[in-house]
């Protein structure tokens, strides 16, 4: 009967097999159950082939067992040698064909299966047969994931290389550094000739020969990194070049996207290499779909988008190339985006719960398609998370009942990449938890290490660590210790490296840059410039919305008080880091602080020498003029007092003025920003609308404070206008600007008065400031009743949306 039924259902087509449907596949049941029944050869060729479809559908669906049930059958119908014997099949000239997609397909299923020693048998049964590389490439990029995930990178490239060979080509063995040196110039080469701008433009890749070379070079670029970081710097190169030379083409892309990994580590050069990966990720979203889009995305946002782009914009780029990936069935680079999405939302994540969701679907993951490099890699953040969250044995470590570092490094040594992670999140805890020796140890190891993740974002928090371990040890030693210049010099590198990136996407850097350079300045006994750039970067990191950032950097200047004896100062800011690491969720942190500090959330919160009736801030008063007085240069103690002015103000322009001999008014010095400005006569300082001679008359007459809440100038947008003009000039961005002019606002003052007004102005401020999310975005008041807000990165249609929802919100909340 299931015979019949077969037959019944394969007639139902005039073509069995080209249009796979319900009826084909209803034969291919019918004869799985009926198979031991099939004598005759053109049939059991037929159900071969519908056993073939049946499995590639079954495999799509994620039913791999199915899959091999099918694929199983089909090669037991073949007959004895006739998978690569055509005269076995009757003269059936597609015969040998279908044997061969039988094992392949085969092949894939039991990888997809995570039994790779059957796996790896099938592999070598291929090769054997095959009469063409073409015909092998398919199996081979299974093959070279199958090894990359089990850690046998050198074995993966190696099979890359045999196939490569077959058209005279090959990753390089012998003077690597050259070879590539050589084969950036030639990329550098064609970016000069206009390649960039004209991908896409003109005909697409069409040789079979380049397009199989295309695949393999873009299939094996991971594996080759893990390796060895020059040879895979190759394999991106030359697939990037690919496509520049003989056009368009869905792998090159993906790797032009990636090939920032290599400007940056070769020539230094960020702004090429992000510029290619924008051009690649704006030509995949107009031009595919699926696989190589989703490679797109996911090589953006692990090594480019964070050094232009905010890092909340990088989690979204994550997550689509996460869902294109997964349904694309590439579970190997998959993997690879949790990486990205945990350390975007370990940054600017308000709490721990998405990131305990993030890292434990991500190890699941891993674990369930047996991709061994990112599992041992993943780990070292979930130990993160639970040392934070006080899940661990003792403060800052990652050991607990399941996971011990000792085990695990022998367990990851020959991940490379896995071992960096590690490293750099246990430097991370131990600074979170101010164990300076860990610190030390780990991040020089980490340091080591940070050529295999060229590119990822996490480099910039070894460069952080690094910097502040290196702090610590100049501390240690003194103006005479031979070592403090080394030290300096490696400090300086690092920061010259990490103010070109705050230059590039200060949303995600320029808080960490100041940081570093108020750790710095103090170390050198440079306290008050070291003040100035904690409140800036205190600022900076909670406009930026950092939540760790925020709090490590409030953590460090209480420190820094403390150290230079203003310990009131000090103890609110340690308070007010604490309140921020409780607010984070990391409980093991804020129990460790009351630990060794007991006063730590229990003292009130205050303002910097705000409460002027407080003998503690009477005292921390007194300090401070103590260290004024130890001045005997007039204009070194002018520009310590405004200096001191401005920290316990806020404020970010001081004016200072005294009486010479002749009873007549000098401005001495004073601060514009972070500018100093010199010694003045008052009538200069009045024509340079410096300083307000009536403002300065009625404050002379009354004693008292002169307050004015209706300031019509916002320096902020002049100074930040020119940042992000030369910024996005030289990443090739485009920068938005939308004005907003509130229509008849004299009437509504002189109807209600300037006081309503300047209510109202506040309210229609806000409601702006409500209708822009991102943390680079600038809203500024340019006028009397003009408001302008910056948008960088923002193209005119998205520019057009954004000016519209800030205008309708005004005009209905206003």
């Amino acid at each position: 009967m299931h015979l019949a039924m077969a037959r019944r259902f394969a007639r139902s087509m005039d073509d069995p097999v080209s249009h796979f449907n319900q009826s084909q596949f209803s034969a291919a049941e019918h004869y799985a159950i009926a198979v031991s029944l099939l004598v005759d050869a053109a049939e059991r060729a037929l159900a071969c082939q519908l056993f073939l479809k049946a499995a590639v559908q079954a495999r799509q669906s994620g039913s791999f067992t199915t899959a091999e049930r099918y694929l199983r059958l089909g090669v037991n119908l073949l007959p004895q040698g006739g998978w690569q014997n055509d005269e076995a099949h009757q003269g059936d000239s597609s015969a040998s064909t279908i044997a061969f997609a039988l094992h392949a397909e085969l092949h894939l299923v039991l990888y997809s299966l995570s039994r790779h020693v059957e796996a790896d048998a099938l592999y070598a049964e291929l090769t054997t047969y095959v009469t063409s590389p073409m015909q092998l490439v398919d199996s081979a990029c299974v093959q070279i994931v199958s090894l990359s995930n089990r850690t046998l990178y050198g074995e993966a490239v190696a099979l890359c290389n045999t196939l490569l060979g077959h058209w005279h080509i090959g990753a390089p063995t012998d003077d690597v550094v050259a070879v590539v040196q050589l084969e950036l110039d030639r990329f550098y080469a064609l970016v000069a000739a206009g390649a960039l701008e004209q991908l896409g433009q003109g005909s697409d890749l069409s040789d079979d020969r380049l397009l199989a070379v295309a695949r393999l070079l873009n299939r094996t670029a991971a594996a080759a990194l893990f390796f060895n970081p020059l040879i895979g710097f190759w394999f991106f190169i030359r697939s990037a070049c690919l496509a520049l030379e003989h056009g368009y083409c869905p792998k090159g892309i993906a790797s032009l996207s990636a090939v920032v990994m290599c400007t940056i580590t070769l020539r230094g050069d960020y702004v090429t290499g992000c510029r290619a990966s924008l051009i690649a990720v704006e030509l995949a979203k107009k031009r595919q779909q699926g696989l190589q889009a989703a490679r797109t995305y996911d090589a953006f946002s692990v090594v480019g988008s964070h050094w232009v782009r905010p890092l909340e914009e990088v989690i979204t780029t994550a997550r689509m190339a996460l869902d294109g990936l997964v349904r694309a069935g590439d579970f190997e680079y998959a993997c690879f985006t949790y990486y990205q999405t945990f350390t975007a939302q370990l940054d600017t994540g308000a709490g721990f719960a998405e990131l305990n969701n993030t890292i434990e679907a991500a190890l699941c993951f891993a674990l369930k398609t047996g991709n061994r490099h990112c599992a041992k890699s993943l780990v070292s953040m979930r130990q993160l998370l639970r040392a934070l969250q006080g899940q661990t044995h003792s403060p800052g470590r990652f050991d607990d009942a399941e996971f011990k570092e000792t085990q695990h490094l022998i367990a990851a040594k020959d991940i490379p990449v896995a071992l960096c992670y590690f490293h750099i999140y246990r430097a991370l805890s131990a600074c979170l938890f101010n164990k300076d020796e860990a610190l030390r140890q780990h991040v020089e190891k980490a340091v080591t290490l940070a050529p295999y993740i060229t590119g990822f974002y996490p480099t910039a928090l070894a460069n952080l660590l690094h910097s502040l371990a290196l702090i610590q040890h100049i501390r240690a030693t003194t103006p005479a210790d031979s070592e403090r210049t080394g030290l300096l010099e490696r400090l300086a590198a690092n920061q010259t490296w990490l103010s070109a990136r705050a230059s590039d996407a200060p949303m995600n850097f320029g808080h960490l840059y100041d940081l570093v350079e108020a750790e710095r300045l103090d170390a050198i006994e440079q306290p008050w410039s070291a003040l100035q750039l904690f409140e800036q970067a205190m600022l900076k990191a909670q406009g930026n919305q950092r939540p760790w950032h925020h709090a490590l950097i409030t953590e460090r200047a209480s420190q820094f008080c403390m150290r230079r004896r203003l310990e009131h100062v000090g103890r609110q800011l340690l308070t007010r880091a604490h309140s921020l690491y409780q607010a984070w969720g990391a409980v093991g942190k804020t129990q460790a602080m009351k630990t060794e500090l007991p006063f730590v959330g229990t003292a009130q919160r205050g303002r910097w020498l705000s409460n002027h009736g407080d003998p503690s801030d009477q005292n921390s008063l007194l300090r401070a003029f103590q260290m004024l007085a130890s001045e005997t240069s007039l204009p070194r103690l002018v520009m310590r007092i405004v200096e001191l002015v401005g920290q316990m103000t806020g404020a970010t322009d001081v004016r200072f003025s005294l009486l010479d001999d002749e009873k007549r008014w000098i401005l001495e010095g004073g601060l514009r920003g972070r500018e100093q400005m010199e010694r003045m006569t008052q009538h200069e300082a009045e024509e340079k609308r410096l300083v307000s001679s009536s403002v300065q008359r009625l404050a002379l007459k009354t004693l008292q404070p002169i307050v004015s809440d209706d300031a019509v100038v916002d320096r902020r947008f002049d100074e930040t206008f020119i940042k992000e003009w030369q910024r996005t000039k030289r990443l090739g961005q485009p920068l938005a600007l939308v004005f907003i002019d509130v229509d008849l606002f004299k009437k509504y003052n002189d109807h209600y008065g300037h006081q309503a007004g300047d209510m109202c102005l506040k309210r229609v401020a806000h409601t702006i400031c409500t209708s822009v999310q991102r943390a680079e975005d600038l809203v500024a008041r340019y006028g009397g009743e003009e408001f302008v807000v910056l948008l960088p990165g923002l193209g005119s249609r998205r520019c057009f949306v954004s000016g519209k929802k800030a205008g309708q919100k005004s005009v209905r909340h206003g």
